[in-house]
C-alpha cells in the first residue's frame, strides 16, 4: 500500500467489489466472500485495504522498488 493510497477500498471500489450498490447487498457478498469490514454508522461496509490484500494471500501491497545501488554494483563486478 502505498502512501497517497487511502487506507480503506473506497465507495466505488467496494462497488466493484461486490458487484452491488446496496449497503445491504454489499455486506451481505463481503461476508459470501469472507471479507473482514466494518459497518459505519450509516450502514456503509468500510473494508481496509490490509484486510483485502490479506484475504487474496498479498504480503506486501506495497510497489516494489528495485535495488538500484545493488544493480549498480552487478554491472561494475562489485559482490560481497
Amino acid at each position: 500500500m502505498s502512501d497517497r493510497e487511502p487506507i480503506f477500498l473506497t465507495p466505488e471500489e467496494i462497488r466493484v467489489l461486490t458487484g452491488y450498490t446496496r449497503k445491504a447487498d454489499q455486506r451481505r457478498e463481503l461476508q459470501a466472500l469472507g471479507l473482514k469490514f466494518l459497518v459505519n454508522h450509516t450502514g456503509r461496509p468500510v473494508v481496509l485495504r490490509l484486510a483485502l490484500a490479506e484475504h487474496f494471500g498479498v504480503r506486501d501491497a506495497s510497489p516494489c522498488m528495485p535495488d538500484l545501488e545493488a544493480l549498480e554494483e552487478l554491472e561494475s563486478g562489485k559482490t560481497a
